[in-house]
């Protein structure tokens, strides 16, 4: 792990993230088959190796961490977690949350954009996904229709692009990350450090939420969270969008299937770190 990670200008990076997504897609689809009693030795091994990750290379954990949340299937909570909360060793430490009176908002690290590693936004070619999206953000598009095309697309991968480890909630993960990167990385472009509600990037993500099924929906809203990380412009965006799609008005039936899987997804992120 030194050996590759500690090469100068970063050059081990890529190949050691591709042989951690191998070993987490590989450890992943043993724990779900029954009576493998060296899967659970394989977990132990893998986190072992996620911990040293988190403890002595964040910055490589904070920068790979779409491609690696990508191979970490929904059950294997704590590792995706131990990828999300590091931190870059420019961050000295968070802001205490309940600090009276804090504005985070205004904090200066809520100004920078995170390094993302890697071409996480190949995906979204795959099944000529990015020209749906972009044709759904134009004005006076039909969003209905924008809507209904990439669940289309997400909800029915080819078998070959979802695996066994997905095949219970047939979406391709890494398309849906790439999706939900790519909406919020154009919103921001346009708008910098703003979340406007009334935007088409805003009310996309919003109507994805209402239309996906419940299966496709948790993974939607996990993609959404898996950007609420350390102070940055896509903790501030997605944490607004979270708060968006939670809603305050008077709900129906769906809206409470939302709020509570946004509920389940939120209290993971919390009971898994603990």
């Amino acid at each position: 792990m030194p050996g590759l990670l500690n090469l100068p200008s970063e050059a081990g990076w890529e190949r050691y993230s591709q042989l951690m997504q191998v070993m987490l897609r590989y450890v992943g689809e043993l724990l779900t088959v029954p009576g493998i009693q060296v899967a659970e030795h394989l977990y132990k091994g893998a986190l072992r190796i996620m911990l040293l990750l988190h403890s002595d290379f964040p910055e490589f954990l904070a920068e790979n961490y779409v491609q690696l949340c990508n191979a970490i299937p929904a059950h294997l909570v704590q590792l995706r977690n131990l990828v999300l909360c590091a931190l870059p060793q420019s961050i000295a430490e968070l802001p205490d949350q309940f600090t009276p009176g804090l504005k985070v908002d205004r904090l200066d690290e809520m100004k920078k954009a995170p390094i993302i590693a890697g071409n996480v936004m190949a995906p979204l070619e795959r099944d000529g996904l990015k020209d749906v999206v972009d044709k759904a953000l134009q004005k006076g598009s039909n969003l209905d229709d924008g809507v209904s095309q990439i669940r289309q697309i997400l909800c029915n991968p080819p078998a070959s692009q979802v695996g066994p480890i997905a095949a219970t909630g047939s979406v391709d993960i890494s398309e849906l990350n790439a999706l939900v990167l790519y909406i919020g990385q154009d919103a921001l472009a346009l708008s910098p450090g703003k979340f406007d509600p009334s935007s088409p990037h805003s009310e996309l993500l919003y109507s994805l939420a209402q239309a996906l099924r419940p299966e496709a929906r948790y993974q939607f809203l996990n993609a959404i969270a898996n950007h609420i990380r350390y102070p940055n412009t896509h903790t501030n965006y997605f944490s607004k969008t979270l708060l968006h799609i939670f809603g305050t008005e008077r709900m129906d039936q769906q809206d409470s299937e939302i709020r509570q899987q946004i509920v389940c997804v939120i209290l993971e992120r919390l009971i898994g770190h603990r």
